[in-house]
């Protein structure tokens, strides 16, 4: 039940992210402390979840890439939501088969 709970609250805090699109340009996040700040709080709660962990990493080096000129914001955005898309599919399927199995 607890990893659920954690599960919506990443599901939440991933809904907020990908609702960055303003007139064809996505906001960079990556100086917005604040953002930050519920990211650091999410990864606390999410000991024990690599799948979490794994999307603080891919969002940390994106920024990071972002920093450097390596990669457009937009570019990153899709990278990133084709990550957090498939982890909530592979999360769907998961369910399903805990669902059906006996």
């Amino acid at each position: 039940m607890k990893f659920i709970k954690q599960f919506i609250h990443l599901l939440i805090l991933l809904v907020i992210i990908a609702t960055t699109v303003e007139a064809q340009e996505i906001k960079n996040y990556c100086h917005d402390q604040a953002v930050w700040a519920e990211w650091d709080k999410q990864l606390e709660k999410a000991q024990g979840h690599s799948d979490f962990k794994a999307l603080y990493a891919l969002r940390t080096g994106l920024c990071t890439m972002i920093e450097r000129k390596q990669i457009s914001i937009n570019e990153a955005a899709k990278i990133f939501e084709k990550a957090r898309e498939d982890l909530i599919e592979e999360k769907e399927k998961e369910r399903k088969r805990k669902r059906f199995s006996f």
